[in-house]
C-alpha cells in the first residue's frame, strides 16, 4: 500500500544483525558467509517481504529473524548438499563421530581435514589416534560427486523406474522453460543472473563490479527473480525454487543463443 513504510530498509540493521549471529554460531566460512547473507537477504524481499510482514510482536524482531535465518541456513545447506543422513554406526557411537562421518562422507574433507575441522570450530579434544580409530568404526560411504547435466544424462540405469522417469521429465521440463524465461530478460538482467547464480559470485562482489549499491542490487535480484518464476508459473512449471534450478544453466549459452 502507498505511504507504507518499507519493513526491510527500515530495520536492516536488525536484519544484519540476525544474519551476522547466525552466520558466526554456525561457524560459516567467509565465503559460505559472503554467500548465505546475500541469499538471506533475498529470500526477506520475495513475495513483498513476506517474512518479515508476518512478524506479530510475540518476541524482539532479532529473536524472531535469528529463527527464521536459521531455518534459511538448513534449506542453504540442503541445496549445497543434499539432506544429510547419518549412519546407524555414527548415531550409535555419538556426536564427535556424527561430525567426523559428515565432515569426511558429505563434506568431502580428508582426515587430516577433518580432524583439523574438529578441533578448531567445535572445540573437540579427543586425540588423532581416537578419531582415527572413530572414523575406522564408521562405514564406508561413497563421497558426494558432482557432475554435469550432460554427464548425468550419460550414467547407465539397468531400470530406472517411474518415479525416476518422472523426476527426470520434470527437471528436463524446468530447465527447458527457465532457459526460456532467461532468454526472455534483457540483456542486463542476464548478466546478473550469470553472475550471482552461475559465477557464484556474492552480491557485494557484484555490486562493486557494476558499480551499483548494494542495497539496491538485492531489490533488482528480487525483481528478476520474481520474474523468472512467474514467467516458469505461466509456462506450467508451479512453484519452482527459481535460484536452485539457476546455477544449473548456462546463462551465457542462453544469452548468446537469444
Amino acid at each position: 500500500m502507498e505511504g507504507t513504510p518499507d519493513p526491510f530498509a527500515s530495520h536492516l540493521p536488525i536484519i544484519e544483525d540476525a544474519i551476522r549471529a547466525v552466520v558466526c554460531r554456525r561457524r560459516l566460512s567467509r565465503e559460505e558467509r559472503q554467500d548465505f547473507t546475500a541469499t538471506a537477504m533475498l529470500r526477506l524481499l520475495e513475495d513483498d517481504r513476506a517474512i518479515l510482514r508476518k512478524f506479530e510482536g510475540r518476541s524482539s524482531l532479532k529473536t524472531y529473524l535469528i529463527a527464521a535465518i536459521d531455518r534459511m541456513l538448513l534449506d542453504f545447506r540442503i541445496a549445497q548438499w543434499g539432506k544429510w543422513r547419518a549412519s546407524a554406526e555414527a548415531r550409535r557411537l555419538g556426536p564427535i563421530a556424527l561430525s567426523l562421518e559428515k565432515l569426511v562422507s558429505c563434506d568431502c574433507l580428508s582426515f587430516a581435514e577433518a580432524s583439523e575441522t574438529l578441533r578448531v570450530n567445535h572445540h573437540v579434544r579427543a586425540s588423532e589416534r581416537e578419531l582415527q580409530s572413530l572414523l575406522e568404526k564408521l562405514p564406508l560411504r561413497p563421497r558426494r560427486r558432482f557432475v554435469t547435466e550432460k554427464a548425468l544424462d550419460q550414467l547407465p540405469l539397468d531400470d530406472p523406474g517411474p518415479e525416476l522417469t518422472l523426476l527426470h521429465s520434470h527437471a528436463a521440463r524446468t530447465l527447458e522453460a527457465l532457459r526460456g524465461a532467461v532468454r526472455r530478460l534483457s540483456d542486463e538482467d542476464r548478466q546478473l543472473i550469470s553472475m550471482r547464480f552461475v559465477e557464484r559470485r556474492s552480491v557485494a562482489d557484484i555490486a562493486r563490479a557494476l558499480g551499483i549499491d548494494q542495497k539496491a542490487l538485492y531489490r533488482v535480484f528480487d525483481r528478476v527473480v520474481a520474474g523468472l518464476r512467474a514467467d516458469l508459473e505461466r509456462h506450467g512449471i508451479a512453484g519452482p525454487d527459481v535460484r536452485g534450478w539457476l546455477g544449473a544453466i548456462n546463462v551465457d549459452l542462453v544469452h548468446r543463443a537469444a
